[in-house]
């Protein structure tokens, strides 16, 4: 029997000095936009005029190299297994860790209720620390849950979306989430995971153990090197959000999207994120904002990104300039974003390039101080047609907004609760590790 203990972190353990993502299609459909290095492990069965088969096990592919890792994986699956299509569009944490890498839509029914399709990761370092994503949205049964089950590890921390919950107080090892996801883009994830001494974890996923209509899902994961902390802050109100007009300083705080930088006239255009954990004494290593498109738009356009020089930013308000009057850092980036060719994507063509020495600038400031809000201020030289449109806060479900991601390395508030894991004997999570040719 393992023994269940808690401990809070207050700082993250060391990195790896060898970083590496690798990324799997549990369900990989014709006509999927999956891309390059993307493996398509997934258990013996399925259609195969719809959903094409590449094997239950073998290597690990570096994402951003193309190499075959150590690493390897062997996707099993108990009871049938029918291939069913959700939606492709990813929000919210889906967007964050899938969104132009795999699109998601194909995902694997394991037929009955107490089923399950489990992933097990072989050769894992013992020595380093993992992070796991997984993500599945059916898109439809409203009631129908899935149960994922970290397997074999001598301790993570859970870092699952907010609305997934622990399953019950008996396993805090478990997460579970509803199959209509769409919308929330919620994900299953565990960090800092100490693999132990055998190199080998397993994710199992089945039903929710509560209703005779449940049946485990599955669409992708992520395995990757533990990556270093970060914080990732939505707009969260109205007022977080506005535009300006620069020939008569009216501000908008209710605009249904973003102009950057150009409506009837010349923009300026505020961003204000809240509640900013990061303690002073860090180094930002990496920073951008994520927007949402609200138009396709392909013409060439150049904005330049300020931050507002500021120990704690305040919300925005419709006095007359209120955003082009604030200071601003003296550090900027400039971002010439690629064409805008779908509604409501959220990947890399959205994505700001790296805004680091503005982030670092606000937050080195003498006054800063944890849970602090940042100001960013979009500018450029307007035009009609030479511009891109993103969401706002106020559009339907106040879900797209931007969102500002930050990377860095130093003290943390608090890395969250590390369940540690004690046994007397290995637990026993799979079959053994499949022999892949070098």
């Amino acid at each position: 029997m393992r023994r269940l203990t808690c401990l809070t972190l207050v700082f993250l353990l060391p990195l790896s000095t060898r970083a590496w993502r690798a990324y799997n299609d549990l369900c990989y459909t014709n006509g999927q936009t999956t891309a390059a290095n993307v493996t398509k492990y997934t258990s013996d069965r399925g259609n195969g005029s719809i959903y094409q088969m590449f094997g239950n096990s073998g290597p690990l592919i570096d994402f951003d190299t193309g190499t075959n890792l150590s690493v390897t994986v062997t996707v099993t699956g108990a009871g049938p297994a029918i291939p069913a299509q959700g939606s492709s569009t990813l929000n919210g944490d889906a967007a964050m860790y899938f969104a132009g890498i795999v699109d998601c839509k194909g995902n694997y029914s394991y037929g009955t209720p107490a089923t399950n399709h489990t992933m097990h990761f072989y050769n894992l370092d013992p020595g380093e620390q993992y992070s796991l994503v997984y993500y599945v949205n059916r898109g439809s049964y409203t009631t129908r849950r899935v149960l994922g089950t970290l397997q074999g590890a001598d301790s993570f921390i859970n870092s699952s979306s907010a609305g997934i919950v622990y399953s019950g107080p008996y396993d805090p090892s478990a997460r579970q989430m509803n199959t209509i996801n769409t919308t929330e883009g919620y994900v299953m994830h565990w960090s800092m995971i100490s693999p132990g001494s055998d190199g080998q974890i397993a994710l199992s996923v089945e039903d929710n153990r509560s209703a005779a209509s449940n049946y485990p899902y599955g669409s992708a994961f992520m395995i990757q090197t533990q990556p270093p902390p970060f914080v990732r802050v939505q707009v969260a109100a109205s007022e977080d959000d506005a535009e300006e007009r620069l020939d008569t300083g009216a501000v908008d705080l209710t605009s249904s999207d973003l102009e950057l930088i150009r409506d009837a006239t010349n923009l300026v255009v505020g961003m204000r994120f809240s509640d900013i954990q990061i303690l002073q004494a860090v180094t930002v290593t990496a920073a951008y904002v994520q927007f949402t498109a609200n138009e396709v738009q392909s013409n060439a356009v150049s904005l330049t990104i300020w931050g507002q020089a500021a120990d704690n930013a305040p919300a925005f308000t419709t006095a007359a300039g209120n955003i082009s009057s604030r200071p601003t850092t003296t550090n900027s980036v400039v971002w010439n974003p690629p064409d805008w060719n779908t509604v409501d994507e959220a990947g890399p063509a959205q994505r700001t390039p790296d805004i680091s020495p503005v982030i670092q600038e606000i937050i080195g400031r003498p006054g800063w101080d944890l849970g602090a809000a940042i100001v960013l201020l979009v500018k450029g030289p307007g035009d009609t047609a030479n511009k891109r449109t993103a969401r706002s806060w106020n559009q339907g479900t106040h879900s797209m907004g931007p969102i500002l991601h930050i990377e860095y390395v130093g003290a943390t508030p608090d890395a969250g609760t590390l369940i540690q894991i004690s046994a007397t004997e290995p637990l026993t999570h799979g079959p053994p590790a499949p022999v892949i040719p070098r």
